[in-house]
């Protein structure tokens, strides 16, 4: 739904219910893209810290990076991913991730990256 850009998943990501036509270009971010961003990032964290990869541990990380996929992006996010400590957190997780983990990681980690790069390039951040 976040990669289709439903309204009903924008407006979710406020605590509003319904379609609700939303701006892509937001401050900050909305009121549960911290909760949703933490859990992905603990799970793509665990995930480049364990030595062996496993199809089932595989599905979860590519899950957790196609949910960041859309997170970074403004209508979520706004620019609270430019802020320098999770900026730096984030792309050096991205960093180890691409080093420790297998190809079959890397396409989605690099739509993710992708992502990230051409929706916040305009916002004046250092991306």
């Amino acid at each position: 739904m976040m990669k289709s850009g439903d309204p009903y998943i924008l407006s979710a990501m406020d605590g509003k219910e319904g379609a609700v036509e939303m701006a892509t270009k937001r401050d900050g971010p909305s009121a549960f893209f911290w909760v949703l961003f933490g859990l992905a990032y603990e799970t793509l964290a665990q995930s480049s810290t364990n030595a062996a990869s496993t199809t089932s541990s595989e599905m979860v990380t590519t899950a957790a990076l196609e949910a960041l996929e859309s997170l970074v992006k403004p209508e979520y996010a706004g620019d609270a991913i430019l802020e320098p400590t999770i900026f730096d957190e984030f792309t050096s997780l991205c960093y180890r991730m691409a080093m420790m983990e297998t190809a079959d990681v890397h396409v989605p980690l690099v739509r993710t990256v992708a992502s990230l790069a051409s929706t916040q390039c305009n916002r004046g951040g250092q991306v």
